[in-house]
């Protein structure tokens, strides 16, 4: 997936975050989840970590980062797979 392509996806999740009224909590990579609602929080900051690593051209990373994010969300109930095989075709 291109770099375009995986900010688009940062966008489109940013917003569901802001809508679900998910708080921003800054990323950290040696956190432990202390509740399935803080995932949420967790990935919001991770969104933001995503943009840092394509900025900075690591787009493996970036994918790592997107996969753990879309778990995340099916995990909450927040997309099914089916929404994120769209979400990555598109």
């Amino acid at each position: 997936m291109k770099s375009e392509k995986i900010l688009r996806l940062v966008s489109l999740y940013r917003q569901k975050l802001i809508e679900r009224g998910v708080k921003n909590v800054p990323y950290h990579d040696k956190v432990t989840l202390i509740s399935l609602n803080h995932s949420l929080e967790y990935c919001y900051g991770m969104l933001d970590r995503v943009e840092e690593v394509i900025n900075e051209e690591k787009i493996t990373e970036a994918h790592h980062c997107l996969g753990f994010i879309q778990g995340i969300f099916w995990a909450n109930m927040v997309y099914t797979f089916a929404d994120f095989e769209k979400h990555n075709t598109e």
